[in-house]
């Protein structure tokens, strides 16, 4: 089989789009291990104004399964007009094609392509279905919705990460067929116990946007100055566009936060690794999410979350391995009070058996291949009945 995955916003090494980007190459590089041919075809971006310094216009083997192409992309990290030419040779070749979300300009063209050709599609929206931003961006949205229902081929199937997000699909796209397949990750290798420390180390880590609510978490830190009867700190990890990066750096001054909150960039890797199995608790108070891979790769290393109700995390009180509360001010200023209490370690073990045994990429692997042969065989119906 021959599975074409085709993401606009940008690919690894690119980084600063982050879960989309992470979804897409652990789920390729599984398929490719079990036997699947893959193609990715995706842009050069790597954030506003950036570009990944790799070949483009070109195939590159990356392993003797998985080949990526790269577009030069203009104006808009997702616009890229050689991709198109490249795009229909792709989808005549692929059995499968898996497209990544829904406002970006290869959506229209890969439902059309895909339409004409009857290649089954798997469409993953990664988020974008839930509301945020403007009322003229809501509208824009409705009608982008609108036109891509009516090119989407009969086979399409949306990919959602959440029942959240699954209600989303049937609300938005209730002519096409949906699935739920939670998100998965790889499950690290961990030697030795987590250290212990006097002081809370908190940690938030992700790319930098407004939806992450961050501005709440320094709100509540500031609280926490006259209120904590504990010593804590904060690390922050991630990139974001410039002015909202500059806009978090002006809150913790405005905060008085200077000594106790440090920004560190982008991680990955070891150093990734060390900063999750350092941190005492991580908090996440979005104001939505689809799934939040964060939250998973923070209790793999055994650390506690505290993460808002905007996220599909609620479960994490009931496996007791951190709180899910509002994300309002006082509810994090509380949630973070009670977890400096509690048996931090014990509750990091339970959050990684639980992500062990529920979230791991091995356990989802399996589910996505049922999908994509359900997918498929839609499409072989539909082929055979339009030739009769």
């Amino acid at each position: 089989m021959r599975i074409l995955f085709v993401i606009g916003g940008g690919f690894f090494p690119s980084t600063f789009y982050g879960g989309p980007v992470d979804a897409v190459f652990d789920l390729a590089t599984g398929l490719s291990m079990s036997g699947w041919h893959v193609d990715i075809l995706t842009t050069d971006a790597d954030g506003p104004g950036r570009r990944v310094a790799v070949p483009t216009e070109k195939w590159m083997t990356v392993t003797p399964r998985v080949r990526v192409w790269y577009s030069k992309h203009h104006l808009s990290h997702t616009f890229a007009p050689s991709f198109l030419p490249e795009l229909w040779r792709s989808v005549t070749q692929a059995d499968l094609v898996h497209l990544s979300g829904v406002y970006s300009m290869p959506a229209m063209p890969v439902l059309f392509t895909c339409r004409v050709q009857n290649v089954p599609l798997a469409w993953a929206p990664h988020g974008s279905l839930h509301p945020w931003g403007s009322t003229l961006k809501l509208a824009l949205k409705t009608t982008w919705r609108g036109v891509c229902s009516a090119l989407a081929p009969f086979s399409t199937t949306l990919l959602a990460a959440s029942e959240r997000e699954l209600d989303a699909c049937r609300t938005l796209f209730p002519s096409l067929s949906s699935v739920c397949i939670p998100g998965a990750i790889r499950i690290p290798k961990i030697l030795g116990p987590k250290a212990q420390s006097d002081v809370l180390r908190l940690i938030s880590f992700g790319r930098l946007h407004p939806v992450k609510g961050l501005e709440r978490l320094l709100a509540a830190c500031a609280a926490l100055l006259s209120a904590a009867a504990f010593p804590w700190t904060l690390e922050i990890a991630g990139q974001g566009e410039a002015s909202y990066c500059a806009y978090l750096e002006s809150l913790v001054r405005q905060f008085r936060l200077c000594d106790h909150v440090r920004f560190k960039g982008h991680l990955q890797g070891l150093e990734k690794a060390e900063f999750l199995r350092g941190a005492s608790v991580a908090v996440f108070p979005s104001y939505t999410e689809n799934f939040c891979i964060s939250v998973a790769e923070a209790l793999s290393y055994g650390t506690p979350v505290i993460v808002s109700d905007n996220t599909p995390w609620q479960d994490v009180d009931r496996m007791e391995c951190g709180f899910c509360v509002s994300n309002s001010v006082p509810s994090i200023v509380n949630a973070i009070q009670r977890i400096a209490t509690a048996d931090l370690l014990q509750m990091g073990a339970n959050g990684r058996l639980w992500v062990t045994r529920e979230f791991s990429l091995e356990s989802r692997l399996a589910q996505y291949l049922r999908v994509f042969e359900s997918v498929s065989t839609r499409a072989a119906s539909n082929s055979s009945a339009v030739n009769l």
